[in-house]
């Protein structure tokens, strides 16, 4: 190799080396306007579960905009609930299935880096898709419509934004009873009185975990 085509060579690389640099960090910053795009809109799933004298769990699917660098954000979504009422003295009991459809808004308190300390509340329509009746020896009978009620209900958050990870804590106040009461005290007189707290409570903690997907 003649010494001008060693000249030559080493002139190449050196062009070459800051345009190496530039593309890494050229791609540092498109990984990081890649995870950014969550502040704007964002789909989500996650697992609801709320307890008291009754216990309710299941999946949420929900759709929104804003996060940690926002100030506000909001999501509207639906859930699959299963209600079971627990703590009863009474030896018959009944269970339900809720489609609640909700919409929710959160402030954030706190913002840095990824994250968010948020304040919010959330408000829910809660179709109601059947409920079952357990008798004392255990054998489950089907109920009619009239044992379970669509309501609405209001909650009260606390949570953190955690980078693409939502955790949150509530109390929900139902606006109405999710059973018919007339219905529990025609059918299940005898045990009405161990029933009757449990099946109407309106109040209940909860807790939430979501993870979310940028769009």
């Amino acid at each position: 190799m003649s010494k001008r085509t060693h000249i030559i060579t080493l002139l190449l690389i050196a062009a070459l080396l800051p345009a190496t640099a530039q593309t890494s960090e050229e791609k540092q910053q498109l990984r990081r306007q890649r995870f950014s795009k969550i502040d704007y809109w964002h789909a989500g799933v996650g697992l609801d579960a709320g307890f008291n004298q009754t216990f309710t769990v299941g999946p949420r699917l929900f759709a929104g905009f804003g996060t940690h660098r926002n100030l506000l954000t909001a999501d509207a979504g639906v859930k699959l609930l299963w209600l079971n009422p627990v703590g009863s003295a009474s030896k018959e009991r009944v269970s339900q299935r809720q489609l609640p459809v909700f919409a929710q808004v959160g402030l954030n308190l706190l913002r840095w880096q990824h994250n968010a300390l948020y304040v919010g509340g959330e408000a829910a329509y809660h179709l109601q898709l059947g409920a079952s009746h357990y008798l004392p020896e255990g054998e489950k009978t089907e109920t009619d419509d009239n044992l379970a009620k669509n309501h609405a209900s209001l909650s009260a958050r606390i949570g953190l934004r955690l980078g693409r990870w939502d955790v949150a804590f509530s109390w929900q106040r139902d606006l109405a009873p999710a059973f018919s009461q007339q219905y529990v005290y025609e059918s299940f007189a005898y045990d009405y009185d161990q029933l009757h707290d449990t099946l109407f409570e309106r109040s209940r903690f909860g807790i939430t975990l979501s993870y979310l997907f940028p769009f």
